[in-house]
């Protein structure tokens, strides 16, 4: 059996008591320099205290300062915020370019005469992974006709048995009558022509044809009818070069079959300014002209109602 010794307190203390002299001098000449006296006690508690010391600080510089972030796997509730802000706002934009994206497409299609054809494109569009995940269900029930649908529906066959195909000219009576306020507003606006020519083909809605063709010479410039924004710029098949502008007052006009176009998408325009090349560009153009139309709440009216053309025209 091995004996443990027993610690002997009182040498113990004598030795961490016992006086020590720590001197620092000069190699040369051996002069003393320094002389501080200690003990193992005093190198003792000095050592905790300078060990404390800087677990405190450390801690502290950790706690209340930046430096608290370059430690890995420990992050500011203040970068968390932001990262989440940031996240917020890149599915926000990721929605707002969908709908224009959707916006942009419907409206080519408007001016090249197409009809849209789901309504899927006018609800809300999330972010791509909504797309993805989500589906849409649709009751069969909802899409029967209700009793007032059914009711509605036999009057208006009544009423196309009894007035014939006047019923029509009504209806198309009635929406002129809705307009027509709108149509008094466009009168107090000064619009530039946006070219110099003669009119060979008016506007008619009822065949599709929703602007005037103005017959001019080539390279003649073509104007901005008034201030506004450029929301398109492309080529088309049937329409050739095709620039539109988006005016106050909820306007758009539309210049097709140019030459070359001047503005791109996204440029402002002021009244007058130069911003396409008369051509003849796209299918549907048989010579040198401008088809120009004007909208106004997304529905198109007759430019020669506001816009003065110096030249007769060809048609009445």
């Amino acid at each position: 059996m091995l004996k443990v010794k027993k610690i002997d307190w009182k040498k113990l203390n004598v030795k961490l008591r016992d006086k020590y002299r720590l001197v620092i001098m000069n190699h040369e000449t051996l002069e003393e320099k320094v002389s501080i006296k200690l003990s193992r006690l005093n190198v003792f508690v000095i050592f905790i205290t300078l060990s404390l010391f800087l677990i405190f600080l450390t801690t502290i510089l950790i706690a209340y300062t930046p430096l608290r972030e370059y430690i890995p796997g420990y992050a500011s509730v203040g970068l968390k915020q932001d990262v989440y802000n940031l996240k917020q706002r890149a599915d926000s934009l990721s929605r707002d370019a969908n709908q224009k994206e959707v916006y942009l497409s419907n409206l080519m299609k408007i001016l090249n005469d197409e009809v849209i054809d789901s309504e899927s494109n006018y609800q809300n569009i999330g972010t791509e992974e909504q797309v993805k995940t989500e589906k849409v269900n649709v009751n069969p029930a909802a899409l029967s006709p209700s009793a007032q649908d059914s009711i509605f529906r036999k009057e208006v066959e009544g009423q196309i048995k009894y007035f014939g195909t006047n019923i029509s000219t009504k209806a198309s009576s009635a929406g002129d009558q809705l307009f027509s306020d709108s149509k008094k507003s466009l009168k107090n606006i000064f619009f530039f022509t946006p070219v110099s020519g003669y009119i060979s083909n008016v506007f008619n809605p009822t065949i599709n044809h929703y602007g005037i063709d103005i017959v001019t010479n080539t390279n003649e410039p073509v104007r901005s009818v008034l201030d506004g924004y450029v929301i398109m710029a492309e080529w088309t098949i049937k329409t050739g070069n095709v620039i539109a502008i988006q005016h106050p007052n909820n306007l758009i006009s539309v210049y097709k079959h140019n030459a070359s176009l001047l503005k791109r998408q996204g440029a402002r325009v002021e009244a007058g300014e130069t911003i396409a090349i008369v051509g003849n560009s796209g299918k549907l153009s048989s010579g040198p002209h401008l088809h120009f139309e004007l909208w106004h709440n997304g529905i198109p009216v007759d430019a020669r109602e506001f816009i003065s053309f110096k030249r007769k025209t060809a048609n009445p």
